[in-house]
């Protein structure tokens, strides 16, 4: 009766969605101007006048009727909207104001989600988890009443696996679509397959590129829409020369602005974190040169707190300087900004199938990252981007970054599709097919790792299990082969595995400090163990904020870390009884092994080391406990290159020669139980199925 009862009110929701103005749906590729909105497209903003008016000063919102008009003309409709038209907070609420009863927003990143779930409750005039929620992983703020979900790409794909038709919406909205993301291509995918079945669901893919034509020529017959941005006037400045060292350059452009250009904040785009230290410890250390200039950086492993000095107004008379990571070139949005900086680079993270190793290196971004970036100078008013690269180097650049689905280990893509019923992952229908070595790649880790059959690539018991977790399969793999042997430890280790360091380094002359207090929490096991004694300490002082702070803990990736272990410990309850006794160290780097078994790297004569997969040559990142140790086998968590050519390992942990083959001969073995079992259950399924004596031979 649910179900019957569910299926009405998606009838009646979709009716309501295409009744009446049925003619007025615009022509693909409309060129839309502005109409009338829908009656009660305004609904609750009435109790916040000031809100009401934020909203009808975004670019989006004279176009509310149009939108509504393509969505109920087509089963998909593609909205392309510059970053900062307010599509992503709007058009949710614009399709309940025309009977839509249940909308899930995608987004590639959980700070999205949750950020864009607490604007949308505070314009609907609604508590956060009630009309509005959000689901990210190991964190879900939803209730029966939320009709407006945002919720992260992968948690919407694992949703699949329990509704493989999302019949709980009436309307998906793909948001982001250009960033490209695996997941949001493989739901792209699974989109396609599901509006087969479902002729009632709505689905929306919005991008903030014009790269439109993939979508609707991925998707036929589907509306497409364009919203004007109010973009200003950029102007585009190229150097002259090439720059040997672009922190450099980024600093004597810095100081080139702040004497020279009127007001207006700065926007300077760094590889990663260690150039954004670097930057922000030279900018402060010339502050006399640099009077009223306000440094601030913003990377992904900064601490919250240190965040909001990126979004606070500075003093009258002073001049903010951000810097950042591709971060800020799609995700968030940065008041105040005239002028960029941008080097043309970024830190991309690419797989190696032959290798079976995934690295991150520095890359050209595209043009299309390059037209992003600049754009975050006209947001408000006039600006200028300064671009650290000649005209001809722009030129050379690739037109659209490569789809991650391309450069990314399809391990837990692989996984997650097969788990959701897809029995042939190469025959899988993608907006744009991965490499084939790559998908190979994918099914030959899940076979190394016991998720799928050797012979027959199907999902074991094993692999079952494995998708069970919102983990990466490694992760999971060490959770399920250490059943027996689960202890609050181990949970904490896989947490902490799961997420960003939970240490924080800063700048300038705190940084040697930073270390010192660190020093208590080494462990001579390496950087896996010294995590796990940072967190027993931040859990001995019941994480003080002021102890926090004096010993440099990144508290929110450590509360993370805490309720990611205390999601974890609820769903192996269920299987098993976990030990709170302090877990050996031999037996949680043993765990470790189980899923890391071939990220192992050997000690040579010269200090190098060389990895069992693929024999490359790697060195300790200088980062690890471990650097400058000569420990003759370490397990590592990952790969990064350097701008000097050289391989660097991290999350580096010293283990035992015979762990590693122990763990190996496990896994081996494993394979061959699970094989066994395969087999006996198909002779008893021929069995019992009458089947001839010749084809039971064959089975056996």
């Amino acid at each position: 009766m649910a179900r019957k009862s569910k299926s009405k009110n998606r009838d009646a929701a979709n009716n309501a969605l295409n009744a009446g103005n049925g003619a007025r749906q615009p022509p693909r590729d409309a060129k839309t101007t502005p109409s009338p909105p829908p009656p009660n497209s305004a609904k609750k903003s009435h109790d916040d006048p000031a809100l009401l008016k934020v909203r009808q000063a975004l670019p989006v919102w004279p176009f509310r009727s149009e939108i509504v008009a393509a969505v109920r003309g087509h089963a998909v409709t593609v909205i392309v909207g510059e970053t900062g038209s307010g599509k992503t907070t709007q058009i949710p609420q614009f399709l309940l104001g025309a009977g839509i009863k249940t909308v899930a927003v995608t987004q590639p990143r959980r700070i999205s989600a949750i950020s864009l779930a607490q604007r949308v409750a505070q314009e609907m005039s609604t508590k956060l988890g009630d009309r509005v929620g959000y689901s990210v992983r190991f964190d879900d703020m939803t209730s029966p009443n939320t009709a407006i979900k945002f919720v992260t790409d992968g948690m919407l794909l694992r949703e699949l696996l329990v509704d493989p038709l999302l019949g709980r919406y009436d309307a998906i909205v793909l948001d982001e679509a250009h960033e490209r993301s695996v997941r949001t291509d493989v739901l792209l995918g699974m989109v396609k397959q599901i509006l087969k079945q479902r002729t009632d669901l709505k689905v929306i893919v919005m991008s903030a590129t014009l790269e439109a034509g993939l979508f609707t020529n991925f998707f036929q017959g589907a509306g497409l829409l364009h919203i004007p941005g109010r973009l200003h006037e950029i102007r585009v400045f190229h150097t002259l020369a090439p720059h040997t060292d672009y922190v450099d350059a980024s600093l004597r452009t810095i100081y080139d602005i702040h004497h020279h250009q009127p007001p207006g904040d700065i926007l300077a785009f760094y590889n990663g974190q260690e150039d954004i230290e670097a930057a922000a410890a030279l900018l402060n250390e010339h502050s006399d040169a640099l009077p009223n200039l306000v440094v601030a950086p913003l990377y992904a492993n900064l601490p919250m707190q240190h965040q909001r000095a990126v979004f606070d107004p500075v003093p009258a008379g002073h001049r903010k300087v951000v810097l950042a990571t591709n971060i800020a070139e799609t995700s968030v949005t940065i008041t105040g900004v005239r002028y960029v900086i941008d080097h043309g680079l970024a830190k991309i993270k690419y797989f190696q199938p032959k290798v079976g190793l995934e690295s991150l290196v520095v890359a050209p971004i595209s043009q299309s990252s390059a037209m992003q970036r600049a754009g975050r100078a006209g947001r408000e008013a006039p600006g200028c981007v300064y671009r650290l690269y000649q005209e001809a180097d722009f030129l050379g650049l690739v037109s659209n970054t490569p789809a991650e689905i391309a450069r990314a280990n399809l391990a837990t893509v692989v996984l997650q599709l097969k788990a959701a019923g897809v029995d042939d992952v190469l025959q899988f229908e993608f907006i744009e097919r991965p490499a084939h070595e790559g998908l190979v790649a994918a099914h030959q880790q899940l076979v190394l790792l016991g998720a799928l059959d050797r012979q027959t690539r199907a999902l074991t018991t094993t692999g079952r299990d494995m998708a069970r977790y919102p983990l990466d399969p490694t992760i999971a793999r060490i959770l399920v082969a250490s059943e027996d042997v689960v202890s609050v430890d181990l949970l904490s280790l896989l947490a902490l595995l799961s997420q960003e360091t939970v240490f924080y380094t800063p700048t300038g002359d705190a940084r040697d400090e930073a270390l010192e207090k660190r020093r208590k929490f080494i462990s001579s096991d390496g950087d896996l163990i010294t995590w796990l004694n940072a967190l027993r300490a931040y859990e001995e002082v019941q994480g003080d904020d002021k102890w926090s702070h004096e010993h440099y803990i990144n508290m929110r990736n450590m509360r993370m870390v805490l309720n990611v272990r205390n999601q974890l410990r609820e769903q192996v309850a269920s299987q098993t009884t976990v030990s709170r006794r302090a877990a050996p160290v031999e037996q949680l780097l043993q765990c470790f092994l189980r899923g890391y078994f071939s990220s192992v790297a050997f000690l040579q004569p010269d200090g190098r080391y060389l990895t069992a997969a693929g024999r490359h040559a790697v060195y300790i990142h200088p980062s690890s406990v471990l650097f400058g140790k000569r420990v003759p086998v370490v397990a590592f968590v990952d790969l990064v290159g350097s701008e000097s050519g050289r391989w660097f390992i991290r999350g580096v942990s010293r283990v035992d020669p015979a762990w590693v083959a122990g763990a190996a001969q496990a896994v081996v073995q494993e394979a061959k139980d699970e094989a066994a079992k395969v087999r006996k259950q198909k002779a008893r399924e021929g069995v019992e199925g009458g089947a001839s004596p010749a084809k039971r031979v064959k089975v056996e």
